[in-house]
């Protein structure tokens, strides 16, 4: 635990050293300093002091005029890596450096400058790489503890001896008796991190199988070939070769070693000019390909694996026409803003389509991630890039690999960072325009509705032959009907946005869809900025169709009470043909009016209905489509929070093909609505800012009960059950 804390300590003061030196960087680049020399020589004394602090020469804790935070010692060691020997030095005294301090215009000052800041640069990537190993090493640690506490070597010797072995091979690593790099056992995506000498001693803690399985993958062989872009290197002029070889003379030994170990050579020694061959190393690409036992390539890389996963479970809106934020914010938010006390990083950063990926664990002593996430927005919120990166913590969505797969274990949690806003609206007037329309599609299915009153088209029949064109008699009796179906369709909007509010989410004005099968398919509402957890989401998500089907059954069940006292000479109809397509809502018609209703032979005929019952059957029909659990559906939304991104896609996926064979069986709705939700809501949603829990176990309940009844609602009515012959 000490160890830890040490660590902890030197990493933090570490990274607090590195952004002061970035302070004074900028300051100095934006000439804060030009018109005060006494200001200039301290903040240059003041790098010197935190340059000398970063190589480990300075022991003293930083005194800093304007935080008096303090910073302590990063590493034990010198930075004499990055810096020309002494027999350097005095081969070319005057060719690099001049013993006195040379003048910053002069070609010399220039370039000793210049060497300062790749100086700095090594020194960065140094501690950075120090940390990550360190991190790594803590976190196989406490994956071995965690192993330990549970119990899982309680009945197997070999591997507690083995898990004994290892933890103490890590120990020492931490102590600093081992300064190779910390060696990765379980997992196969940083096995750059492993040296030769690990490889070694790691065939001495785990048995044979083991270790070919950790690195190989089984029966698996790994083949890296190298070659030359030529697009590139053929692009580099003779002039200009001869311009880097002089520059090449003159650069420091450390910045050579910097640009040879870039080409993958252990140092400049071999590289004494800068030729045509130099060029063609420079510009050399390694492509790993995994061979099986017959030769054959057996898996894609995995950066392609990952790209697809990612635009299928994640919104176009996130990651298309390479939308993504800009990773010197990114490096900017984890190096400075990301609270490490909170979210413990594990790795590097990983770019995926529209963002960025940050394995590490959840710190904080609570079960749920919610309070993390909190506590992690509030602080982006607080910083300057609040208007640019959004944060959520989610299921790693990189493929699993083989071992991963035989023993069932799923991927550990990831920060997702991407660009904002994520879910942006800038088409609102042309969804005005579809909302008009709309409209326009209620009312005027709602006067199809008296096609088959024999009555009333007698009536407007002899008013067109003697061309009366008084309709007033005539143009209220839609109302009822056209002004019920938006409102059962606002009623589940209204719900919506209520629980939005107690959520504390945000969602665009709805808009509405039109239909001139059923009057409307409902109002859409989308999300426009991201729900707590996948349970906000659920709760969002099922209010909707739950405040509309109640509404809809109560109007329908209304409605035929209705129908029944009023004269019916007088009233609209719907046609056997429709009342067939629910089996929910057409089997109350059935029951109201009695046994053979819906086994008319003419499925055109109509069947009068007072307009609250139409109202309440229309209802019914377009809230159990929009329950399916398509992409940005209620439905979608509802299998999102209780099965995952994953889950939600292949579920969508399913549905979108069950609505086609459906329409292809006969069913018009089913293949319109297929159609026009491919169309507008086939999207996933935006991601929760905690996507990693789960919901509760009544909204599962809720789930299961209210997927009987959108099943019901949708499922056509099977014409060859007894009660309906």
């Amino acid at each position: 635990e000490a160890t830890r804390m040490r660590l902890e300590a030197e990493k933090e003061n570490g990274e607090l050293t590195l952004s002061k030196i970035r302070t004074i960087e900028e300051d100095m680049a934006k000439g804060k300093f030009e018109d005060d020399p006494t200001a200039a020589a301290d903040a240059k004394a003041m790098m010197e002091t935190l340059m000398k602090r970063l190589g480990g020469e300075d022991p003293s804790p930083a005194v800093m005029v304007s935080d008096p935070s303090p910073v302590s010692v990063v590493s034990e060691k010198k930075n004499d890596d990055f810096v020309t020997g002494a027999a350097d030095v005095e081969k070319q005294p005057q060719g690099i450096v001049s013993r006195e301090a040379p003048d910053p215009d002069s070609p010399e000052g220039q370039l000793r400058l210049q060497a300062e800041k790749y100086r700095r640069e090594a020194t960065r990537m140094r501690l950075q790489a120090e940390k990550e190993n360190a991190e790594l090493t803590l976190s196989k640690i406490r994956a071995l503890e965690e192993d330990m506490a549970q119990g899982k070597f309680e009945d197997d010797s070999d591997a507690a001896a083995d898990a004994k072995t290892q933890m103490e091979a890590l120990m020492k690593r931490l102590d600093g008796e081992d300064p190779s790099p910390a060696a990765v056992i379980s997992d196969q995506k940083n096995d750059k991190f492993v040296s030769e000498e690990d490889v070694k001693k790691l065939k001495g803690i785990v048995s044979e199988q083991a270790f070919t399985n950790i690195f190989t993958g089984g029966n698996m062989t790994k083949v890296t070939s190298v070659k030359v872009n030529r697009t590139l290197a053929n692009a580099v002029t003779d002039d200009e070769i001869t311009m880097y070889d002089d520059m090449w003379q003159t650069f420091p030994g450390f910045l050579k070693d910097m640009i040879a170990k870039n080409m993958d050579l252990e140092d400049a020694s071999t590289v004494t000019s800068i030729n045509r061959t130099t060029v063609d190393l420079f510009f050399q690409e390694s492509e790993t390909e995994f061979f099986g036992d017959l030769g054959e390539a057996v898996n894609m890389t995995q950066r392609t694996e990952i790209e697809a996963i990612v635009e299928s479970i994640f919104p176009r809106s996130m990651w298309k026409d390479g939308r993504g934020p800009s990773e010197v914010d990114v490096d900017r938010y984890l190096d400075n803003y990301l609270n490490s006390t909170v979210f413990n990083r594990a790795s590097k950063k990983e770019a995926i389509p529209g963002g960025y990926i940050v394995s590490g664990t959840n710190r904080l002593k609570s079960a749920s991630a919610d309070e993390m996430m909190d506590i992690l927005t509030a602080d982006l919120e607080k910083s300057p890039l609040a208007e640019k990166l959004a944060c959520f913590y989610i299921d790693d969505p990189s493929p699993r690999d083989e071992m991963q797969i035989e023993t069932g274990s799923l991927n550990d949690p990831v920060l997702l960072i991407v660009a904002t806003p994520l879910a942006e609206r800038n088409n609102s007037l042309a969804l005005a325009s579809i909302t008009a329309v709309g409209l326009a599609s209620a009312w005027v299915y709602s006067i199809g509705t008296f096609g088959n009153n024999q009555a009333i088209m007698d009536r407007l029949q002899e008013q067109n032959a003697v061309g009366d064109a008084n309709l007033d008699w005539f143009l209220g009796m839609p109302l009822p009907a056209a002004f019920g179906i938006v409102a059962v369709a606002a009623s589940s909007a209204a719900a919506k946005f209520l629980v939005s509010r107690e959520e504390k989410f945000k969602v665009y004005p709805p808009w509405l869809l039109p239909s001139f099968t059923l009057g409307t398919w409902g109002f859409i509402t989308s999300i426009k900025t991201p729900p707590k957890n996948r349970q906000a989401l659920f709760n969002f998500a099922f209010v909707g169709p739950l405040v509309g089907m109640v509404v809809s059954l109560t109007l329908l069940l209304a409605g035929l009470a209705l129908t029944f006292s009023s004269d019916q000479s007088q009233l609209p109809s719907l046609p056997v043909s429709l009342l067939r397509e629910s089996a929910l809502a057409g089997g109350i018609v059935e029951w109201a009016y009695g046994s053979g209703t819906l086994a008319a032979p003419d499925p055109t005929s109509g069947v009068p209905l007072h307009p609250v019952a139409i109202t309440g059957f229309l209802g019914v029909v377009f809230t159990g489509f929009s329950s399916l659990p398509v992409g940005q559906t209620d439905g979608g939304r509802m299998v999102h929070a209780l099965l995952g991104r994953s889950g939600a896609s292949l579920l969508s996926g399913l549905a979108l093909f069950s609505l086609l064979l459906a329409g292809i069986l006969g069913s018009d709705l089913a293949l319109i609505y297929g159609l026009v939700v491919s169309l507008t809501q086939r999207d996933m949603e935006v991601p929760c800012r905690n996507e990693v829990d789960g919901v509760d176990t009544a909204s599962g309940l809720l789930a299961i009960a209210g997927a009987v009844v959108v099943a019901l609602a949708v499922i056509p009515v099977p014409l060859d059950l007894p009660w309906l012959r």
